[in-house]
């Protein structure tokens, strides 16, 4: 949620400009010819344009905005954004409240706000690319009574949303032949099905294991010890040099996030330990949401490195050491796919052999 106070504004709309013209003019004529009652219709429409600037703006006087929304979300998949605009004004209402956002066409209306009330506006956004995105400005304007002159609040400060990569359909046959990836490696989640003890509740402990039934018995907390699971280890190196392919090595590189994410977030959901690697970035080793999140948000982030003088990424042994004991290599260059990796004989990952059609 985010609030911040930005900037006012006034704008004169067309039926505004005739106003202010014909104000002109019968004060012109009022200085010409000395008629009393020029003075009073010209006293008269000069109330109308203050009121018409003063009313909006009084309207608008302690209206804050705040905004809800999703901390991440996927690419091409459509969230909501709850709008928020409240009415600090003890007696006076907010009235013809209009709601747009920078830069887009959806607008929403609210036609009064009571005093110390509130609004609630439900919003639909979509963002076609992955990334790290701040919310546009809101404006919330008023033309409240005449229409004459609008005056508008824009609202900044708004929170990021973070865009992950699309999951796919995806095949994972391919990682049972990894080299080392037939090795079992006992990897203590203590997520298994198999129960072992119970024992007193620790700060920290996940509250789904909490046995309550037995802890109702004892009149204290207890928490269920789950026998170690089985996980095998696997980790993505992630060739993200950039090559000379002209415009279709941006929508590979993409391609390459996509399966990464995909396949990842299909092995996490198996019980299988995941890292990644690549030229500038890290995810150690682990398992699980919190691990699917962090794979997740670094792969939103992670842009194409400048070429390579080597014509690739080569991870070094101390880099590789304690990721995985089975090896996807992944290339946005699609010459590699299907060829011998430099890691541990692994070869360069195929899309084509993997997503599913």
């Amino acid at each position: 949620m985010s609030q911040k106070r930005n900037s006012w504004s006034v704008e004169i709309r067309k039926p505004g400009f005739s106003l202010v013209a014909m104000t002109l003019l019968v004060q012109l004529a009022a200085w010409n010819t000395g008629t009393n009652l020029l003075y009073v219709v010209l006293a008269g429409l000069y109330s109308f344009v203050g009121l018409s600037l003063v009313l909006p703006v009084w309207s608008l006087y302690k209206v804050s905005l705040q905004c809800e929304a999703p901390a991440a979300v996927h690419r091409g998949e459509a969230f909501g954004i709850t709008v928020i605009i409240e009415n600090h004004k003890r007696v006076m209402p907010a009235v013809s409240i209009r709601l747009e956002t920078d830069g887009d066409e959806q607008t929403e209306y609210v036609v009064e706000i009571p005093p110390s009330g509130q609004a609630r506006l439900a919003l639909s956004r979509k963002f076609d690319k992955r990334g790290v995105y701040c919310l546009s400005d809101f404006i919330v304007a008023s033309s409240f009574p005449f229409g004459l002159l609008e005056v508008q609040r824009r609202f900044g400060g708004l929170p990021e949303v973070v865009v992950y990569p699309r999951i796919l359909p995806v095949r994972t046959a391919e990682t049972e032949i990894l080299p080392g990836a037939t090795v079992a490696v006992q990897f203590d989640t203590g997520d298994s099905d198999e129960f072992f003890s119970l024992r007193e509740y620790v700060p920290g402990d996940s509250i789904r294991f909490i046995a309550w039934r037995a802890s109702a018995r004892k009149g204290e907390l207890l928490v269920r010890d789950q026998a170690p699971g089985m996980s095998r280890l696997i980790a993505f190196i992630m060739d993200t040099y950039e090559v000379e392919q002209g415009e279709e090595f941006e929508e590979r590189f993409e391609e390459m996030i996509e399966l990464v994410a995909s396949l990842a977030v299909t092995l996490l959901n198996r019980n299988t330990a995941v890292s990644l690697l690549s030229p500038s970035a890290k995810v150690p080793l682990g398992e699980g949401k919190s691990q699917e999140f962090k794979v997740l948000d670094l792969l939103a982030r992670i842009q194409p490195e400048p070429p390579s003088a080597n014509g690739g990424y080569s991870p070094s042994a101390s880099e590789v050491e304690g990721m995985g004991t089975g090896y996807i290599y992944a290339s946005a260059d699609s010459s590699k796919w299907g060829n011998m990796s430099p890691v541990s004989g692994a070869r360069v990952l195929d899309p084509r052999e993997v997503v599913c059609a």
